[in-house]
């Protein structure tokens, strides 16, 4: 049995398929996006991988359309290195400006995070469009 190549994924000269999507502008239903900021909150012990993931998904949607539609920050109660589960990573301070999205991760320090970074979470995820 011979196996058949989907038109759109054939290979165009390449190790890997490539598989369009939104291909064409007027395909696109999300055109009208401005830049979304994307806030993820940090405690000491974070797991890594629940910061990093989605900062990585954010970023690389914002490559795929060829702009600037997600803004990602990372945010502590102390702003400055904050060690996660694996790497510290830098944070910036909580901030009350506009978000559309609030990422609270999980990890080891969850139980242990401040009480400052709690209660900013719970006005933080009143203003955000998602939680």
């Amino acid at each position: 049995m011979r196996a058949r190549t989907l038109p759109s994924l054939r290979s165009r000269g390449r190790n890997r398929p490539v598989c369009d999507l939104a291909a064409t502008a007027a395909q696109r239903d999300d055109a009208s996006i401005t830049t979304r900021t994307i806030l993820i909150a940090a405690f000491p012990r974070v797991q890594t991988l629940d910061v990093f993931g989605p900062a990585e998904v954010f970023g690389t949607a914002s490559q795929l359309r060829g702009d600037e539609a997600y803004e990602v920050r990372v945010v502590a109660s102390t702003p400055g290195l904050v060690r996660t589960s694996s790497v510290p990573l830098h944070a910036e301070e909580l901030n009350d400006g506009p978000l559309d999205t609030l990422l609270v991760p999980g990890g080891r320090g969850v139980h242990r995070a401040d009480e400052r970074l709690v209660e900013w979470v719970a006005g933080a995820a009143k203003r955000a469009r998602r939680v």
